[in-house]
């Protein structure tokens, strides 16, 4: 994927679920790109958020989360850009943290034609 960012938006209202573990978010993050691949979407927006007020820490749902979300962009390399709004301070931390940890030098081979 060429072009990934990390966007804070405070505004972003949560969703209406309640995620007591991440694999629930995680699940969830991924239905979501799903739908927008099948959709014919190539520049995707996920809003994404951890798990708050949970003994989960930011940083283990971010990192599941970008998982998830690069398993399935290897299995459907359409993808050109994706954008992630995170709702507060932490979660843009947490997920650009991960994102620079496990997945910024990763050169993926991508045919855009």
């Amino acid at each position: 994927m060429e072009n990934v960012t990390f966007v804070l938006d405070e505004t972003q209202a949560a969703p209406g679920i309640r995620f007591q573990k991440p694999e629930e978010l995680t699940r969830w993050t991924v239905e979501r790109l799903s739908n927008a691949l099948q959709e014919g979407q190539t520049d995707v927006t996920l809003p994404c958020w951890t798990l708050a007020g949970s003994d989960w820490k930011a940083s283990g749902a971010a990192y599941q989360i970008l998982k998830a979300v690069m398993d399935l962009y290897r299995a459907t390399p359409q993808l050109h850009s994706l954008e992630i709004r995170c709702a507060t301070p932490e979660d843009l931390r947490a997920f650009q943290f991960q994102w620079n940890m496990w997945y910024a030098d990763e050169k993926l081979h991508i045919d855009h034609d």
